[in-house]
């Protein structure tokens, strides 16, 4: 098999990162950062407004910016993509739309009851109920008593933040102000240079339940019934009211897909471009029920669908699976997916790799990261980090990742995945059951669904999810086959329903009838297309099934299961299986990053050969085959993975077995530290004042900034941070305060000014870089900062008005932001107390450190407690190993907390190392006698940014409020308990 295609992919399969641009746009830096990520092995990037933007939004600048990365996208074959919102969700063309009038804005219902009506403007209906009924009353309200009944009444609501998402001529309106611009302005590149848009998280509100003005109109029409009669079944518990929840919700679902969906996607087509993104809140039921309705039907209009996935962790395969079944079955090859948001600063690309390809397996193909930040200046050091850009110590080492998943991307969108099995989704049972009191159905409907994909998974058996509406337009039955689209499916998998459509029940009647197998694991369905049915049908045909045994031997038993894996702790494998036009392709990965999975596969075929895309090459493999079948015993890293060729000829099937004896190379106890970056020591706390008042004690200049927020007014500020040097600075070399915005404030050391050259950056270009070499002295050194604090009124309006779906937060730019200070140099920085161990690599010390002299010598292990406290860059460990030249491989074998190592012994490059296995052959490399070795270690920003005072120590999912003391969406989990921890948190970093 010829693999030299896949080594330098085309950019359409590479990854697009979100740009985030988030400050003044500068064109020569716009240019530098295009050729910088096309020197990395990406293949094009969103241009994505964020917090922080200070050109003005599609203003004449804005257009200039575009321009500028799309000519120099050409120049480099970069896809320079567009996004389609300031800030998001999507809608709202940056407030354009809204300013269009109060009918554009988003609303929602809410739900009241009194023992006295008092009328209100916004009142949308209002019943009395006799304690089991509720009688509508008349329009002309009267104040009264309710004489002994209660009065139960529905208000609308309105708000300016965001829009009424079911409203087509509010859509048209988003795309007036946003599409047809740029179509003015770059017609030529649209769907080349510009392949098209990404849209993000539009939805129809999380304030409450949704409403629209003309949806009492429309749904007369549709139903032929007023809504306004029975609208208080939306918000009580009642199965009465299960056909109008149902009849609402099918309604909103077609509103938000059609209007919002399909109008961006035809819009798309019509002007030869792309529509990419996600719709919000796809996980589950439930959240899909208060943004959408239903994912899966808005799959059908994007060209390249997609999903996001926040932190560093993986979950349930429903999310991914939900886009790929409706892209595989409509015959969309490329799946996106918006990844590593919220996995922090010290996130390895192993760990993004184990996060990708749970995805990659379950259909995902093109990889969106969140994100790359035009600067780290202010707020957008904390905007829901990593930025994964050149401010990475790893930046260069990114092209590795980058062409990994390229390759990956072009080889899993070839050929045609093999998923004999179809499960139903259940999502129109949650239609029927969703209301504003008790939502308990949802959670069994849910775990049901979650429970059959869960099955068929951890049994490696392929599968797609089913989206009713998808299957009432494409799917038709062909004997004892369910055709959607391009799949065809063999069995039918029912998760635990409430409704079921009664096209689906058709299409279900029909394959049985021509001998194929239904099975279900749950309740059956009560209703019909929302109405009630006895159900005989599906009592007399349907096979239940009690255990994961009996649905394996059920689905083998139709021919459903395609291999067999035996082994210890197997479930947690995942198999992708596509036809290739020559040959068939497993993908098998393992989802559990903490152990190593020992097993056996037993497939159709007659010979195998493991296919390496991280090295480009075809690898043997240990097999038998006989009659047909394949065996072969395969061993799997933690989050590793492998890709099987079945059936292809090749010569590396017939090379043979490494036999030769090992010798192994280790790291030893002491390592002389031959290279090192500049160290640093974070100041992230200072004493400070207000308008020349009293000085207060100390505290984290991010909650002093809080404070002074809180005036809504300007005042002038003093900040005085304080850093302690124990030795003769004179034996440290050139030292330098990096700090962000120096011209802006009024800056001194030790009483004398701080002065920038103009052109000097560290990690960030946004971080200036001054030369104290000559201001600073022995013991203790105190920087004092003198600014004026002021804001806009948008600020003000955000934080203490009614913000109600953050998009204003997410597009929030300071006039003045006051940071960490950052002392730079080649020194060690020391802990005076010490640190204690705690989870997740978690490193926790008092605040007293000090600045002394570099160590030369380290030990092996952790070298953050060893004078690298805020450490971010790289080292290079050096030893000498005596290695006797007898014929045996040599092994170099070592543990690694680091994003990335990489190797050199006598002289010479071995390998760059970014994921498991920890052992390299150097056999070709090292010389009898002694050998001189080298292992740099490269870390993330962790320990320089943060978050240092979170109550979890390293936090796995951190977002803005993570850096503060008051916790946000990302700290959910904790109850609403404090987050805030004096003294700091760092992590772990180095090699043993």
């Amino acid at each position: 098999m010829n693999l030299k295609k896949y080594k330098n992919p085309p950019k359409k399969f590479r990854a697009a990162p979100f740009w985030s641009w988030n400050d003044k746009l500068e064109p020569e830096l716009l240019k530098y950062q295009v050729d910088e990520m096309s020197r990395v092995g990406l293949g094009g990037y969103f241009m994505h407004a964020r917090g922080g933007i200070s050109t003005e939004y599609m203003s004449e600048d804005w257009m200039t910016a575009f321009k500028t990365c799309i000519e120099q996208g050409k120049k480099t074959g970069m896809l320079s993509w567009g996004y389609d919102e300031e800030g998001y969700p999507s809608g709202f063309a940056g407030g354009a739309v809204q300013a269009m009038g109060k009918r554009h804005w988003m609303k929602w219902l809410s739900f009241h009851k009194t023992s006295t009506y008092l009328p209100e403007e916004n009142v949308i209906a209002a019943y009395i109920f006799d304690g089991r009924n509720y009688g509508r009353m008349p329009k002309e309200y009267e104040m009264r008593e309710a004489a002994g009944q209660d009065i139960v009444y529905i208000t609308w609501h309105t708000n300016d933040s965001y829009i009424d998402a079911l409203n087509a001529d509010t859509v048209k309106l988003f795309l007036d102000n946003t599409h047809e611009k740029y179509y003015a302005r770059f017609a030529d590149d649209f769907g080349d240079a510009m392949p098209g848009f990404f849209t993000d998280e539009p939805q129809f509100g999380s304030a409450g339940l949704p409403w629209s003005y003309e949806l009492e109109k429309v749904f007369k029409d549709e139903y032929g019934y007023d809504i306004l009669d029975y609208l208080y079944f939306l918000f009580i518990s009642d199965e009465r009211g299960d056909s109008v929840r149902y009849d609402f919700w099918k309604l909103i679902n077609k509103l938000y897909t059609e209007n919002f969906i399909k109008q961006m996607g035809d819009w798309c087509k019509a002007h030869n471009c792309k529509l990419t993104g996600h719709v919000m809140a796809e996980d589950n039921l439930m959240s899909q029920m208060h943004a959408t309705a239903g994912c899966m039907p808005s799959y059908e209009y994007f060209d390249i669908p997609g999903i996001d996935w926040l932190g560093r962790g993986i979950a349930s395969d429903l999310l991914p699976k939900q886009v790929s079944s409706v892209a595989a079955q409509l015959g969309k090859k490329q799946v996106l997916s918006e990844m590593f948001g919220l996995t922090g600063w010290d996130v390895t690309p192993e760990e993004l790799k184990w996060i990708a390809e749970w995805q990659y397996v379950n259909g995902i193909s093109y990889m969106c990261q969140h994100l790359e930040g035009y600067t780290l200046r202010g707020l957008r050091k904390r905007d829901y980090p990593p930025s994964l850009f050149y401010q990475l110590p790893w930046w260069d080492e990114y092209k590795h990742f980058n062409d990994y998943f390229g390759r990956l991307s072009m080889l899993l969108t070839e050929g045609v995945e093999s998923a004999p099995v179809l499960v139903v989704h259940n999502m129109t049972s949650a239609w029927t059951r969703f209301n504003q009191l008790d939502n308990s159905t949802l959670f069994g409907l849910h775990k049901s669904l979650e429970d059959a994909i869960l099955k068929l998974g951890s049994k490696q058996i392929g599968y797609h999810l089913g989206d009713e509406q998808i299957m009432a337009k494409y799917a038709t039955v062909s004997g004892s086959s369910i055709k959607i689209g391009k799949c065809e499916y063999k069995a039918v998998v029912l998760p635990e329903m409430v409704n079921i459509e009664a096209t689906t029940l058709d299409l279900l009647k029909d394959f049985v009838k021509g001998g194929g197998k239904v099975f279900t694991i749950g309740a059956l369905a009560k209703y019909v297309s929302g109405t009630v049915d006895a159900m005989t049908w599906l009592k007399e045909n349907v096979v239940a099934v009690e255990n994961d045994a009996q649905l394996y031997s059920a689905l083998e038993q139709c021919g459903a299961v395609l291999h067999c894996v035996n082994g210890e702790g197997t479930d947690k494998l995942r198999i992708m299986r596509r036809n290739m036009k020559d040959y068939t392709l497993l993908y098998i990965v393992n989802t559990d990053n903490e152990n190593a999975k020992s097993f056996k596969l037993e497939t159709v075929g007659s010979t195998a050969v493991v296919l390496d895309m991280e090295n480009v090459c075809e690898k043997a493999m240990d097999y038998c085959a006989k009659d047909g079948k394949l065996c072969a015993d395969i061993e799997l890293l933690a989050a590793g993975s492998v890709i099987i060729a079945l059936d292809i000829n090749s010569d590396a099937a017939k090379q043979d077995k490494d036999t030769r004896a090992v010798t192994e190379v280790t790291v030893p106890e002491t390592l002389k530290i031959t290279k090192c970056s500049e160290n640093a020591l974070t100041l992230d706390i200072c004493k400070y004042r207000v308008n020349g008042g009293k000085w207060m004690d100390k505290k984290a200049v991010i909650l002093i900034v809080r404070e002074l927020l809180a005036l809504q007014k300007p005042c002038k500020v003093e900040l005085r941070y304080n850093f302690e040097i124990a030795c003769n600075p004179k034996k440290l070399g050139k030292m330098y305060l990096a700090a962000e915005t120096v011209n802006a404030f009024e800056m001194t050391l030790n009483g004398k000014a701080v002065e920038y050259d103009g052109k000097s950056w560290w990690v960030d270009t946004a971080f200036q870089k001054c030369d104290i070499t000559d201001l600073v002295k022995k013991g203790k050194n105190e920087i004092n900062v003198k600014a004026d604090f002021h804001q806009n009124d948008f600020v003000y309006k955000v934080l203490f008005g009614n913000d109600a779906m953050g998009t204003g937060f997410n597009r929030l730019t300071y006039d003045t932001e006051l940071e960490s200070m950052y002392i730079v140099g080649n020194f060690g920085v020391y802990s005076k107390t010490g640190f204690t161990e705690g989870e997740r690599n978690a490193l926790f010390s008092d605040d007293a450190f000090y600045i002394d002299v570099m160590p030369k010598r380290v030990n092996s292990g952790s070298i953050t407690e060893q004078g690298f406290a805020f450490f971010a860059g790289k080292v290079s460990f050096g030893f000498e190993a005596d290695i006797k030249k007898d014929g045996s491989k040599v092994v170099l074998k070592y543990s690694q907390r680091a994003a990335v190592t990489k190797i050199k012994v006598n002289g010479k490059n071995v390998r760059t190392v970014c994921w498991a296995p920890y052992e390299t052959d150097i056999t070709d490399y090292v010389k009898d006698g002694k050998n001189t070795i080298v292992i740099e270690a490269i870390s993330g920003n962790r320990c320089l940014l943060g978050p240092h005072h979170h109550i979890s120590g390293e936090t796995y999912f951190p977002g803005p409020s993570s850096f503060t003391d008051v916790g946000g969406w990302p700290e959910r989990e904790l109850n609403g308990q404090p987050i805030w921890r004096d003294g700091f948190c760092v992590v772990t970093f180095g090699i043993k």
